[in-house]
């Protein structure tokens, strides 16, 4: 893993960098950042007490060991760092997946990951250095560790392990930025990143776990439908009914290279279009079945908006079938 001498970095200085952050700016609101935050504005402040300074450590050492990004290097600190910067949607990854990066943006971005970099080589012993003036030569070796500097080995294969690979092994991260823009230009942005199997929010995208592999033998009508778009037919609004309705749509996309959204909230329906539309991956969207007097109901039809997201793929499936639904959507019965 790179290293950085942080004897030229000192506290003011990387604060003053943290302040700079603009495209990833967002990973200032992360509670382990944010805390670690008020540790240095109590470590530069003249009227905080030694006491303070240790209660800060230890509160920011407590969120950091209590957060809960997905386990890579084994070191929650790191790995909380890299899914800000891999898989938290910022303008720079949006704009990348949509093919709308410019100079001025990736150079921006080029900065900011020079500043997380400095934060995610920062360890325990380095804060205690930190804080030890402040407690008037107490030991400050017995403070509790928050990191585990070593040798990382990131497994997996795809494009999100070898980007952490790219990230582990790098010695000037401001210098991925193209590396990066590649990556969300190919996969997406936050949750697409290496997620196949997502859902939509109100608070945005977020990775689900994925359906079981094989689960029901799948439905050649459906599988030929599915693939074909996947393939680059227009999307046309589908009604699956059938007392195995669900089991068959599920089956059949494992067998396809579409990306799976679950919508769970109908209103939610216009947000993913937009969130959406831009973006080069195909997407079968799983909606739960929609009244004909839902608002949704005229979007996916056709008359709300001008034409359905040709990457969007909605998919409607209930165990019993509606007139009006079957009338004017494509309908498969299984």
């Amino acid at each position: 893993m790179a290293t950085f001498d942080f004897s030229i970095k000192p506290i003011e200085a990387l604060r003053n960098d943290l302040d700079r952050l603009t495209v990833l700016r967002g990973l200032l609101e992360l509670p382990p950042v944010a805390n670690l935050i008020s540790l240095m504005n109590d470590l530069l402040s003249d009227e905080v007490m030694p006491f303070d300074i240790q209660w800060a450590y230890h509160d920011f050492a407590a969120v950091v060991l209590s957060s809960e990004p997905p386990a890579v290097t084994g070191d929650h600190w790191r790995d909380c760092l890299m899914e800000a910067v891999l898989e938290r949607e910022n303008v720079f990854s949006l704009a990348a997946a949509r093919g709308r990066l410019d100079d001025v943006l990736s150079q921006a971005y080029s900065r900011d990951l020079a500043i997380v970099q400095t934060l995610f080589l920062l360890d325990d012993a380095m804060l205690r250095n930190w804080c030890a003036p402040s407690q008037r030569g107490a030991d400050v070796s017995g403070w509790a560790s928050f990191s585990n500097v070593g040798f990382y080995i990131v497994e997996g294969e795809g494009p999100l392990p070898a980007m952490r690979r790219m990230l582990l092994s790098s010695e000037d991260w401001s210098q991925l930025a193209k590396p990066l823009g590649d990556l969300h230009a190919q996969f997406g942005a936050g949750a697409m990143v290496g997620h196949r199997y997502i859902e939509m929010t109100h608070e945005g995208l977020r990775p689900v776990a994925r359906v079981n592999a094989r689960v029901a033998e799948a439905d050649e009508r459906l599988l030929s439908l599915f693939m074909e778009f996947s393939q680059g037919a227009e999307p046309e609004a589908l009604l699956v009914t059938g007392a195995k309705a669900l089991l068959a749509v599920r089956s059949a996309l494992v067998e396809t290279p579409l990306h799976i959204v679950r919508l769970g909230d109908p209103s939610l329906y216009t947000l993913l279009c937009d969130r959406l539309c831009d973006t080069r991956m195909r997407f079968a969207v799983l909606l739960p079945p929609v009244h004909p007097m839902e608002p949704l109901f005229t979007d996916l039809l056709g008359d709300g908006i001008s034409e359905l997201p040709r990457n969007l793929l909605p998919i409607m499936v209930s165990p019993v079938s509606d007139s009006v639904l079957t009338s004017l959507c494509t309908h498969i019965q299984v």
